[in-house]
């Protein structure tokens, strides 16, 4: 009974997540202009309406820069990667934190949480499968420890598979990615130099 209620709360939050993707990607098409003309504070609260992260509003803009669909996917792609990168305002660049400093970092750590994931709902699944096939021999202790721990390690694999996304996502895109960022970021600013001359 445990198992169905949780089966049916997950089922209810994917559901309440779609709506609540299209309800941001519709108030973002409502508010979003020329990212240079808004405030950085409107940019980067829009920015985190569609993409689910506070990019800088610098970033964003220089982003913005480049053609259309780049823009979407490149954005996207930062996204997803920013809890794994960080923001240095005075030299005004991006780069891997230093638990992601390398590609060899970022796929071991991509790996780890695959193998997290496996584990961990391969032993909660088993676990509760055990629990329900032989429950008349299992006594009440038995059983509610069982079940408790056989949704901890349900729990543990879902965490571990939100942060694959990251992980993967890092190992997929590598240093090149976060380099055409900041040659962006290098290529706006000798622009701006030169603007006013």
């Amino acid at each position: 009974m445990g198992l169905a209620i949780l089966v049916l709360g997950g089922f209810r939050w994917l559901i309440g997540r779609r709506d609540l993707q299209f309800v941001r990607r519709r108030e973002f098409l409502q508010h979003w202009k020329n990212p240079w003309e808004l405030d950085a504070l409107s940019v980067e609260v829009l920015s985190r309406q569609l993409f689910g992260a506070y990019l800088p509003a610098a970033v964003v803009r220089r982003v913005c820069d480049r053609s259309g669909a780049e823009v979407c996917r490149m954005l996207g792609d930062l996204a997803d990667v920013w809890s794994l990168v960080e923001w240095d305002q005075n030299a005004q660049r991006v780069g891997w934190k230093a638990k992601a400093a390398t590609a060899t970092k970022r796929a071991k750590w991509n790996l780890v949480f695959w193998a997290i994931y496996f584990v961990s709902a391969f032993s909660g699944a088993t676990l509760l499968f055990a629990l329900i096939a032989g429950s008349n021999n299992v006594s009440i202790s038995a059983s509610v420890a069982s079940s408790l721990w056989g949704i901890i390690l349900m729990a543990v694999s879902g965490v571990a598979l939100w942060r694959t996304d990251a992980w993967a996502a890092a190992a997929r895109l590598g240093d090149g990615f976060l380099e055409d960022v900041n040659r962006l970021a290098v290529s706006n600013r000798e622009d701006s130099h030169l603007g006013p001359r």
